[in-house]
């Protein structure tokens, strides 16, 4: 009987892994051509220090793809792409924590930030 059980248990398990892998597959699709927007009230992307989730994306993104190193360095860089100076760190800091508690926000900083790394 427990045999049997754990079964059932296992391919529920599957099932529901297999549901959110297509989910997560069609949102990481639907952002890369564009056609998933996000609720812009939603206030896990709420935007930190005046950055927004794509601007965030898209300069880290960006600081990979040209290997840029340093405090001085990437500070220049930040500031290039509008962000206030001296705000970079607890911007960096807040979209981290963001990613970490909020999987959808991970999801769409990834994909962009592959995207901008390119």
């Amino acid at each position: 009987m427990g045999f049997f059980k754990d079964i059932k248990s296992t391919l529920g398990s599957a099932t529901e892994a297999a549901k959110a892998s297509k989910q997560m597959g069609d949102e990481i699709a639907g952002i890369q051509t564009g056609q998933v927007g996000y609720d812009p009230n939603d206030p896990a992307f709420a935007p930190i220090e005046g950055v927004d989730c794509d601007t965030y994306a898209r300069i880290m993104g960006g600081l990979g793809k040209n290997q840029i190193m340093g405090p001085e360095n990437v500070e220049a860089y930040v500031t290039s792409n509008g962000v206030k100076p001296g705000t970079w760190g607890d911007v960096s800091i807040g979209w981290t924590q963001r990613m970490q508690q909020y999987q959808h926000v991970a999801n769409r900083i990834g994909t962009l930030m592959s995207q901008a790394s390119m």
